[in-house]
């Protein structure tokens, strides 16, 4: 799964809709091979190669670094709220850079690597070059803020680049959609076929985490708007998701508990916070029918955010 991230409506560097369903964090992994050789889809399971996806798991540990904390999201919204245009040189202005180099040099190391997809080698160009221009701007703007060197000049620099440097924001952000598109479309393909596998060799317990995952992901992907959040034809598609999500972490309880007898309660607890984050969501999508309100959404996004962080981590194999 990726981390979410999409907000098409989102406003300059502003973000309203933190990270809609494009992004979510992809559950890192491989994918196995079914009995026969064939993927869940009917291709061959060796067309998904390990070269490939490689590729798309470094691809996706740098876009979490891009969306996660202190990444583009964060900082370009941190960025809107300290309002440049409204200061004057007598406040105090704090710029941050975040963590946006460390998420740049992963994905300039995953571009490097061989195999993949042409289309998302071709949308990570874009984003790279863009966060070349981001950075090229927000370092020095941060040099001059923390020295305090706009108190010198009236913070006439500031000003003069604080359109600039939201512009910059804005079309980062955009093309990290676009990147997002392409990440999730050809982790989807991977999916498919480690689902399957999954279910094939009896893991029912990884099998019902990472399916509760993909469907959390669909239930996020829903709103890509603030509009979406009181659209009838929305929710309602929504309450099927859920209705579905919720038989799905049933069943991934039931599979933790036979797991968790059978290891003698050797196998850790990680898998089942992560459901616990997953009801939670399912909780948040409820408040959110009532409210209409994105912090309701975001508290969604934080929930399964959270569950996908967990997933991501070493977990033990249930035997």
């Amino acid at each position: 799964m990726i981390k979410q991230n999409k907000g098409k409506a989102r406003a300059a560097a502003s973000v309203s809709i933190v990270a809609t369903a494009v992004a979510a964090a992809l559950i890192l992994g491989g994918c196995d091979k079914l009995p026969g050789g064939k993927s869940a889809d009917g291709t061959a399971a060796s067309a998904r190669s390990p070269t490939d996806m490689a590729k798309v798991g470094a691809y996706t540990e740098g876009f979490n670094k891009l969306v996660g904390t202190y990444g583009l999201v964060e900082t370009a919204d941190d960025y809107a709220k300290a309002d440049i245009s409204r200061q004057s040189a007598q406040d105090p202005i704090i710029v941050s850079a975040g963590w946006i180099e460390q998420a740049q040099d992963a994905l300039k190391s995953a571009r490097a690597m061989p195999g993949g997809s042409k289309a998302v080698d071709q949308a990570a160009d874009t984003l790279i070059a863009d966060l070349d221009k981001v950075l090229a701007r927000l370092r020095p703007l941060k040099v001059y803020y923390d020295s305090k060197a706009y108190r010198d000049d009236g913070l006439a620099r500031g000003k003069a680049e604080d359109p600039l440097m939201k512009a910059e924001f804005q079309t980062a952000l955009t093309d990290m959609d676009a990147f997002s598109e392409a990440l999730k479309a050809e982790r989807n393909k991977h999916l498919a076929v480690e689902l399957a596998a999954l279910k094939a060799r009896g893991d029912l317990l990884a099998y019902n985490s990472k399916l509760a995952l993909q469907q959390s992901e669909s239930l996020v992907d829903l709103f890509k708007s603030p509009e979406d959040l009181s659209d009838p034809a929305t929710l309602a598609k929504g309450d099927a998701i859920v209705a579905q999500l919720e038989t799905t972490l049933a069943d991934q309880r039931k599979a933790y508990a036979e797991a968790k007898a059978k290891t003698g309660g050797q196998i850790g607890p990680t898998r089942q916070i992560a459901a616990d984050q997953l009801t939670s969501m399912i909780g948040n999508y409820r408040d959110l029918k009532h409210s209409r309100s994105v912090e309701d959404f975001n508290m969604m996004q934080r929930n399964y955010n959270s569950a996908v962080e967990l997933l991501n981590l070493p977990q033990p194999i249930a035997r």
